[in-house]
């Protein structure tokens, strides 16, 4: 059996999930708890597709009600691709970032997907931040 990696107590997931990453996709996003550093995100998808799926994630900092957030700052060495080999519901794939990956307290990650083809395919993203 192999050594599983210690985690730190000062460490969290969080997840979003998306209702399409194929055809159409809609980008899923999740508010960051506290401050800290992202040090991981990845997808499980819950569908096969066709096509080379992209993951770009960014972070959206926190703004004041009824402003419009933009479209954030993409997290250095986060995006990742996920091949259609052998794709089926539980694939999954992970970057971990190098750059650009601080978030505060409400910001917003955001996960886009493009590039794969599937009929409603659903999927979770996941971001794992360290807290600073």
């Amino acid at each position: 059996m192999p050594l599983q990696n210690n985690h730190p107590l000062d460490e969290q997931t969080v997840t979003c999930f998306t209702t399409s990453f194929g055809s159409t996709p809609i980008a899923g996003v999740v508010r960051a708890p506290f401050r800290g550093v992202i040090t991981k995100v990845g997808f499980v998808a819950n569908l096969a597709w066709t096509g080379t799926l992209t993951i770009t994630p960014s972070i959206i900092p926190a703004v004041a009600d009824g402003v419009a957030p933009g479209s954030g700052t993409a997290i250095t060495g986060g995006a990742f691709t996920m091949s259609a080999t052998n794709s089926a519901p539980g694939s999954t794939n992970s970057a971990v970032p190098s750059g650009a990956n601080f978030v505060n307290e409400d910001d917003v990650i955001r996960f886009v997907p493009s590039g794969a083809t599937a009929t409603s395919g659903t999927g979770t993203f996941y971001a794992v931040i360290q807290q600073a």
